[in-house]
């Protein structure tokens, strides 16, 4: 196979704005961990009794439970986000000399790839996205699910992202 046809690469989908502000809920959930942890740590180590029942510092288990409960407050939404960024599609680049579509997503430091076939692929669902609150806002996301055979987690393609021209019917 020649040098060229190797990297005969186009991009077909870009997730543009909408994957910029995904990365920065990734980091806010991230920096809402670390201070979850710091005062779920502060609250194991210094929680103190009321006035009323002596003051002090309370009971160990008392403590800890507090303290796990807080860590857990900020821990469980960065994992979620960081899950859901191995499923966000950033870029879907058509490599044309493997005949495969190398799919980006997001990670907290940098992105990952993985090339896939098209006879990987197997689910893909439309999802309008679709809210509206009475008396308030409207949400219009619509967002495709791409199932890829070996894969536990769908890939998420946000529609409101960029398509190449002529690529706009890909995913529907």
């Amino acid at each position: 196979m020649s040098e060229s046809r190797i990297h005969d690469e186009r991009v077909i989908f870009r997730a543009g704005r909408q994957g910029t502000k995904v990365r920065a809920v990734l980091w806010g959930a991230v920096l809402l961990a670390i201070l979850a942890l710091w005062g779920g740590w502060g609250t194991a180590n210094h929680m103190t009794l009321p006035e009323a029942d002596g003051g002090g510092l309370a009971p160990p288990v008392q403590r800890i439970g507090w303290g796990v409960a807080i860590a857990l407050l900020g821990v469980l939404p960065a994992v979620g986000m960081v899950v859901y960024g191995r499923c966000y599609v950033l870029r879907l680049v058509w490599r044309g000399g493997a005949e495969t579509v190398r799919v980006e997503t997001l990670r907290p430091f940098g992105r990952a790839w993985r090339d896939i076939h098209g006879d990987q692929v197997t689910g893909l669902t439309r999802y309008e996205g679709t809210l509206h609150v009475p008396r308030g806002h409207h949400v219009d996301a619509p967002w495709v699910s791409l199932r890829v055979a070996g894969r536990r987690l769908p890939f998420v393609v946000d529609l409101q992202g960029e398509f190449a021209p002529g690529a706009d019917g890909l995913l529907d």
